[in-house]
């Protein structure tokens, strides 16, 4: 400590003097200094610091430290130094407490103080007070000495103002990698639904959904699809009601072809042979086909809702309605959702559809759709689901 305090008048006198008159004397100064005991706190003192910077110059903006020294008395309490954020000119970038150290009559302890400052020139330490409580327990103040830094500038002499800072960069925006990276956010979204999904559904549910999703999405799709091309004039929009159906014998009316279809298919033994998917898939395969003969129906490619709706347009009866949703809603339910019916109501199906051909073959095509659209209300079909 005495070393430093030599230090700083050492400096104070080299001021205005020239280095090499006063080097010698300064010299004697320091080692006389440097040989001489650290100043000892008086026996009727209680308290005592002593204050002191790590640096006598610094550039702006750069840090230095404020060492503090504080000696007591055993039975004094010395209180946190109250230093803010701020100390006089100076910044408080950090304050650090030592080991408080056992002496012959009380304790040391340095506190040490980083600062910074942004003002060149000659600045001055302001005194920092420290409370403390004498062995009577009353509440005293001590304060350090105020010291003196040089802060120097960072440009030369001959340097002018400081450049305004630049513009910030325009960065291009990359749309492909932008893309990239919505799409691969929407694939992650759609897995992580999809393995939800999976978890909580069974297979049986998992694939009825993924049928109707299937026929709910692409149906629109589609037929918005056709509507364009049709509108740009790449499509005709009388080619839509024209269907690709096979016919093994195309001159017999869609109720004899139906029936004798009917009659082709018990004759196979399917149920029998526990092929009950089969033949379930093969009468609505003819059902379908039947329909779309005679109404001009989308049956083949449509969902079993879709169809109805069509028929009920076609102002189908009512009983001939509700024959066609019994035996499409059920076969596809053994389709699609591995539905196992009871053996009587597999046996009935081709007597269902029979049925169903006989009465909705009453009445000529021609009649049906000259009657105009159907006024009354679908059956009700809630209890038998939709595939």
């Amino acid at each position: 400590m005495a070393l430093l305090r030599g230090m700083a008048l050492a400096g104070t006198l080299l001021k205005g003097m020239s280095l090499r008159a006063v080097l010698p004397s300064v010299l004697f100064f320091l080692a006389a200094v440097a040989a001489s005991p650290a100043p000892a706190r008086a026996a009727d003192t209680p308290f005592d610091v002593y204050a002191g910077l790590d640096r006598r110059s610094v550039a702006v903006g750069d840090t230095f430290r404020l060492n503090l020294d504080l000696s007591w008395q055993d039975g004094v309490e010395v209180k946190p130094l109250a230093v803010g954020d701020e100390l006089g000119p100076f910044t408080v970038r950090d304050l650090h407490y030592g080991i408080a150290s056992p002496g012959e009559d009380g304790f040391s302890r340095r506190v040490s103080i980083l600062l910074t400052v942004f003002e060149t020139g000659e600045q001055t330490v302001p005194a920092v007070p420290i409370i403390y409580m004498d062995k009577a327990g009353a509440a005293q103040t001590a304060a350090t000495v105020p010291l003196s830094i040089e802060v120097v500038s960072v440009l030369s002499e001959d340097a002018v103002e400081p450049r305004d800072i630049k513009a910030p960069m325009s960065v291009p925006k990359r749309w492909k990698d932008l893309i990239l990276s919505y799409a691969l956010l929407v694939g992650l979204v759609a897995g992580a639904a999809t393995s939800v999904m999976l978890s909580v559904m069974r297979r049986e549910q998992i694939e009825v959904f993924m049928v109707r999703l299937y026929h709910r999405v692409a149906g629109p799709v589609r037929r918005l699809i056709l509507m364009l091309l049709a509108a740009l004039g790449l499509v005709h929009r009388e080619h839509e009601e024209i269907f690709d159906v096979e016919v093994t014998e195309p001159d017999l009316d869609p109720e004899e072809a139906a029936l004798k279809e009917l009659d082709r298919i018990e004759a196979l033994g399917l149920l029998e042979r526990d092929m009950v998917k089969e033949h379930y898939t093969l009468v609505s395969e003819s059902v379908r086909r039947y329909l779309e003969r005679k109404y001009d129906v989308l049956a083949m490619e449509s969902p079993t809702s879709f169809t109805l709706e069509s028929l009920a347009e076609r102002c189908i009866p009512d009983d001939g309605l509700e024959l066609t949703g019994q035996v499409l809603e059920e076969s596809d339910m053994v389709k699609f959702a591995k539905f196992v019916p009871v053996p009587e109501s597999a046996g009935s199906l081709t007597a269902r559809a029979r049925s169903m051909v006989g009465i909705t073959g009453t009445r000529p095509a021609e009649i049906l759709q000259a009657g105009g659209p159907r006024t009354g209300a679908l059956p009700d079909r809630s209890q038998q689901g939709e595939a």
